[in-house]
């Protein structure tokens, strides 16, 4: 692509604009004009393209770069922008506290049961059946799903 930035340009950047888009979109897919499995391999690549985007560090770093002349939070082109830390993350294991560590193996421990119950309810009877230990008629869980296509690229 001679300019790959005037595509993206010519994408939606309000939430008007994204909604006439979308309809537009909707409609021509709903219409039977073309192959819906060509429209959804082709709307994955582009959501694939916009991930892998947003997720390299070297955009991110000359993103907050233009940034840091506007402040930490200002509005520019009609948009709200902040610069801050995301995804904070604290890792307990190093902090040498033995109150933690073993609040976290009561958790692992309870973690583990919890799964092995979990396992045993998906397999029991449809009808139910009595807990041998409570005396309790417990039942499978409810399962609810929801069916798509879903795509390898």
């Amino acid at each position: 692509m001679d300019r790959a930035l005037s595509v993206i340009n010519e994408l939606p950047s309000n939430q008007g604009e994204i909604i006439r888009f979308v309809t537009t979109i909707k409609s021509e897919i709903l219409s039977g004009n073309d192959d819906p499995l060509k429209v959804l391999k082709q709307l994955k690549m582009v959501e694939r393209t916009i991930d892998t985007l947003l997720k390299d560090k070297e955009l991110d770093n000359h993103f907050i770069e233009a940034a840091g002349q506007y402040g930490k939070s200002f509005d520019h082109l009609d948009t709200h922008f902040d610069v801050r830390e995301t995804g904070v993350k604290y890792d307990y294991s190093t902090s040498n506290d033995s109150v933690w560590q073993l609040f976290n193996a009561q958790k692992m421990d309870l973690d583990k049961k919890l799964k092995e119950r979990e396992a045993f309810l998906k397999v029991i009877p449809e009808d139910g059946m009595a807990d041998s230990e409570t005396g309790e008629i417990i039942y499978r869980p409810a399962k609810s799903s929801t069916t798509k296509v879903c795509v390898k690229l």
